[in-house]
C-alpha cells in the first residue's frame, strides 16, 4: 500500500512555490482535460467531450499566457 501524503507537508510546499506553478498545473490539467475527452468521445458522449474540450482550449491558452509572460 502506498504511504499517505501529510496534507501539512504539501500546504507548506504550495506556499514556498514548490508546487511547480501555475504553468505545470495548467499543462496537467490540459493533460488530463485530453484523455478525457478522448474517451467521452470514443464512447459518444458528445456533449461532455464538448465541454472537456472547451476547458481543455482554456488550459491551453494558460499555459501559453505563462510562457509569454516568464
Amino acid at each position: 500500500m502506498p504511504a499517505r501524503r501529510d496534507r501539512s507537508t504539501d500546504l507548506r510546499s504550495e506556499q514556498r512555490g514548490e508546487d511547480g506553478g501555475a504553468e505545470e498545473a495548467a499543462a496537467f490539467v490540459a493533460e488530463t482535460l485530453l484523455n478525457l475527452t478522448t474517451i467521452c468521445h470514443r464512447h459518444r458522449f458528445e456533449t461532455l467531450g464538448y465541454l472537456l474540450d472547451m476547458a481543455r482550449m482554456e488550459a491551453d491558452g494558460l499555459v501559453r499566457t505563462h510562457r509569454k509572460s516568464g
